[in-house]
């Protein structure tokens, strides 16, 4: 049984792994002893990817949340391991604390458990319950049943007595089973009390029991249980009693009378609504001395709980800690958590205050994905200064906004704004506008466009301190190269952004560089060096999870399973977990790759229904950024999926026709290798030859092995130049398993 605490550290999917891991360990797991049962499981069961991250090991302070295909596949085998033993239950309280990224994790768990014999219940307060139609879909076919509680019947509460040592025909117990009203929280809590008094009236409410039941204490237990309410649901058993300079002895008496729980290390109110009592009684005075009391203890310990308590305490210094706490979580990819600390603060705020506090909340909102709420919260900070140097910052973060969703003029034009107030701006913010502009550019397939305004960004991030834009500088440079198709130029630049990244602990940006890295080491056809790239990425990616950075490795993984490995099972995973991403960040272009590759997929394998279903959800949202990113190849996809010959040769001429100068080297290459692949499929030699005589001519000038090795192996294999077990031994020695299926 798993409580969920309004505390903003607590994750319950964290301790459901320790009780997990103890189960299958056959011993206890101690709070400070997971990463070494983290250890003893893979020694015992062998290496389970993902299982780390889950465990909330090796993060940085991300929150555990089963987000990525590994760990969903390790919760998943941990779950199955029990499961044959015996049926699992697995009990969560209090869900109405639950935030988006819990939530989000009860899914995940849900179905993750869908293939074992698991009862998952949940408890909720009916007001603030979580069980939203949102919600409910996101767990799919999943059978969901809910039930309402009524109060306990009298046999109930009479067992309820007797469990709790107590005669149910005593006076005093019939009394409080007649009191408490078939409320099992509100009879344990009079059962406490009436043992000892006589003759004493019973309180009619809780608020009213809890305060007599704190009353009854000595000074010292009454002076920490209140103390213990301020810190929360949930805390540390050492903070309760270093902040209420008390010995342990005084903790024991809280437990024996029922009032705290000892679990795993941490103290917990017996019921939350113990804790809301007591905390709703407490003076407004006393209340504040006691949140800037435990202000001051988490000062230097926890930046986060330190603004929590200030908050709280109504303190002057509330707002510049929080602006603080702030940067730490959106640094640690905790959004929703950084969007409540604005929510909370922006009302104690001074006008430059809330300028920053806008430009934060934006950001957290930008990072959820929720693009048109980032884009009015920057509105706001706008209208909050008239400094142009903090203009440009928001109107720059309204830019990176209208890119996400591929709103690329709107952007470009967000930008223009920044760059009429660009006189005296720093070079950091020259850099970042370069920048921005630049891989608009790239998308657009502006091609000497995109490289130049690189190359600026580059010139203005070399005078500046700040080593991000120095990294998203070099990084645009090789997107330039790229998109010239001099893949070991771009590699280059792609390999020194990476370098600074990692010397300045920017993993997020790392794992973009090496995604890229990779493709241009596909492109040079280098698979192995492609493959390992892509290892380093994800174990980066573990580390500090990025939801864009996410996205793109996710879906150049599954393009090497599928050409290196020819993998289609773990191809499909990760472009359905790319999807996913794509769909939570609104990035359209990817969102129609997403559907493009699985409809790729489903074609491979004969899955018609699949094929069509993706092939109308990525025309669904195509737009017009997706002109020179995907379109001709989803177009080509299309036709290798035609059943008869005459179409399928009609549509691949469309998709060839869509291609043009700007579009991406990576839409022409596989434009021309699904021309080729259907012309190998059809044995139509005219077509074929087509087919390699412009995937050649494409790559003449170009630094494109790939495109090379792929028309000379594909003609000579048609015109009967190369015989199959020759060709065979060499695929593999260059990593391309796909073209095994020429040999049909």
């Amino acid at each position: 049984m798993l409580p969920t605490a309004q505390h903003s550290d607590h994750y319950p999917l964290q301790q459901l792994i320790r009780e997990l891991l103890a189960l299958l360990l056959l011993q206890p797991v101690e709070r400070g002893r997971l990463g070494a049962a983290v250890d003893d499981y893979q020694r015992r069961f062998g290496p389970l990817p993902g299982l780390p991250e889950l465990a909330g090991l090796a993060t940085d302070g991300q929150t555990p949340g089963a987000e990525s295909p590994s760990q969903h596949a390790a919760l998943e085998t941990l779950l199955n391991q029990l499961s044959p033993s015996a049926p699992l239950l697995i009990t969560i309280e209090d869900i109405h604390w639950a935030d988006a990224a819990t939530m989000a994790a009860l899914t995940a768990l849900a179905r993750a458990g869908a293939g074992c014999p698991l009862l998952l219940v949940l408890t909720s307060r009916f007001e603030g319950h979580p069980f939203s139609p949102h919600w409910r879909s996101s767990l799919g076919e999943l059978p969901l049943l809910t039930l309402d509680l009524t109060p306990l019947r009298t046999d109930d509460t009479q067992q309820l007595i007797r469990a709790l040592g107590l005669d149910p025909d005593s006076e005093m117990a019939q009394r409080c089973q007649q009191r408490a009203g078939g409320n099992p929280l509100f009879l344990e809590q009079l059962l406490c009390f009436g043992e000892g008094q006589t003759g004493s009236e019973l309180p009619l409410r809780i608020a009213s029991l809890v305060a007599a039941r704190v009353d009854s204490l000595d000074a010292p237990a009454r002076r920490l249980v209140r103390l213990a309410a301020v810190l929360g649901q949930q805390f540390g058993s050492e903070d309760l009693l270093t902040l209420g300079d008390a010995e342990p002895a005084l903790i024991e008496r809280l437990i024996q009378q029922r009032l705290l729980r000892l679990r795993d290390g941490q103290l917990q109110f017996a019921h939350a609504l113990l804790q809301e009592s007591l905390y709703a009684q407490l003076g407004r005075q006393e209340r504040q001395e006691a949140h800037y009391r435990a202000a001051r203890f988490y000062a230097g310990r926890s930046r986060v709980r330190e603004a929590e308590h200030l908050i709280h305490a109504g303190d002057a210094q509330a707002v510049p800690r929080t602006l603080e706490a702030i940067a730490q979580l959106l640094e640690h990819q905790h959004p929703q958590r950084a969007l409540w600390f604005c929510e909370q603060v922006l009302p104690l705020a001074v006008d430059e205050e809330r300028w920053a506090l806008h430009q934060q909340q934006a950001e957290a909102l930008t990072r959820l994905g929720r693009i048109d709420e980032a884009i009015a919260a920057f509105d706001q900070a706008i209208s909050l200064s008239d400094e142009p140097a903090r203009q440009v910052d928001s109107w720059l973060g309204i830019a990176n906004a209208q890119t996400i969703q591929d709103q690329f003029d709107e952007a470009l034009q967000s930008l223009d704004h920044a760059a009429r107030l660009s006189d005296g701006l720093s070079c950091q913010q020259q850099a970042r506008l370069h920048i921005t502009r630049g891989r608009i550019l790239f998308t657009l397939g502006r091609q000497e466009d995109c490289l130049d305004a690189s190359l600026r960004a580059q010139e203005q991030a070399r005078r500046c301190d700040d080593p991000r834009w120095r990294v998203r500088a070099l990084s645009g440079v090789g997107d330039g190269y790229y998109m010239l198709g001099q893949m070991g130029q771009a590699c280059d630049h792609f390999r020194r952004a990476i370098e600074e990244a990692l010397t300045r602990d920017l993993l997020s940006e790392a794992v973009n560089n090496y995604a890229m890295v990779a493709t241009c080491q596909l492109y040079q056809l280098d698979t192995g060096a492609a493959l390992q790239s892509l290892a380093t990425a994800e174990r980066l990616s573990k580390r500090r999870p990025e939801p864009r950075s996410g996205m793109l490795l996710l879906s150049l993984q599954g393009l090497l399973h599928h050409f290196a490995r020819r993998d289609r099972g773990a191809a499909r995973d990760c472009f359905s977990a790319s999807l996913h991403l794509a769909r939570q960040l609104g990035a359209r272009r990817f969102i129609v790759d997403g559907h493009a590759q699985l409809a790729y997929m489903a074609q491979q394998e004969g899955d018609r229904s699949g094929f069509e279903q993706h092939i109308a959800a990525a025309d669904a949202s195509l737009e017009p950024g997706a002109r020179h990113f995907v379109q001709p190849w989803l177009r080509a996809i299309e036709a290798m999926g035609q059943t008869d010959a005459a179409t399928r040769h009609e549509r691949m001429a469309q998709a060839l026709a869509l291609l043009t100068p700007e579009c991406l080297p990576h839409c022409h290459l596989h434009v021309h290798q699904l021309q080729i692949d259907l012309a190998l499929a059809d044995q139509d030699l005219a077509a074929l030859r087509e087919g390699c005589d412009a995937l050649l001519a494409y790559a003449r000038g170009r630094d494109l092995r790939w495109a090379h090795f792929y028309a000379d192996r594909a003609l000579a294999l048609a015109e009967g130049r190369i015989d199959a077990g020759r060709l065979e031994q060499e695929l593999r020695q260059t990593g391309l398993l796909h073209c095994l299926s020429w040999l049909r």
